[in-house]
């Protein structure tokens, strides 16, 4: 058990990390690394997911999605956004091959099909870039 806390905490600072360093980089995403590491520290580190929680631009988000389930359109609208931009670069770094190409795609429109069917929450919606 002590194995698996230490692997989630590694796991839940390398995407904070990861999801900071998208702050400044361009097309790197922010907020499904801090998904990530609010999943991994709310089983290891409660304290730290409820920081990120209680962040001003993120936090809504993150606790919608994962207490909730919920997602509103703002959100919707940029996770698909980003889904889009994903698929675009990656078939650029890819290039002809069309089986990867399809693979990838397919993962992304299940993603995208997934978020765009999480309800909405019931609180007005206010989204702010990071």
């Amino acid at each position: 058990m002590a194995l698996r806390r230490i692997g989630l905490q590694g796991l839940g600072w390398t995407a904070l990390a990861v999801g900071a360093v998208g702050l400044v980089v361009p097309l790197l995403p922010t907020t499904v690394f801090w998904l990530a590491a609010a999943w991994c520290f709310a089983r290891t580190r409660p304290e730290v997911r409820d920081r990120l929680y209680r962040h001003p631009a993120v936090g809504p988000v993150l606790s919608d999605l994962l207490e909730r389930g919920e997602a509103g359109g703002g959100v919707k609208r940029a996770a698909v956004l980003g889904i889009t931009l994903g698929f675009g670069v990656s078939a650029l770094v890819i290039g002809p091959r069309p089986v990867v190409l399809a693979v990838v795609g397919l993962t992304l429109a299940a993603v995208a099909v997934w978020v765009l069917t999480r309800p909405a929450p019931d609180r007005p919606e206010k989204i702010r870039t990071v």
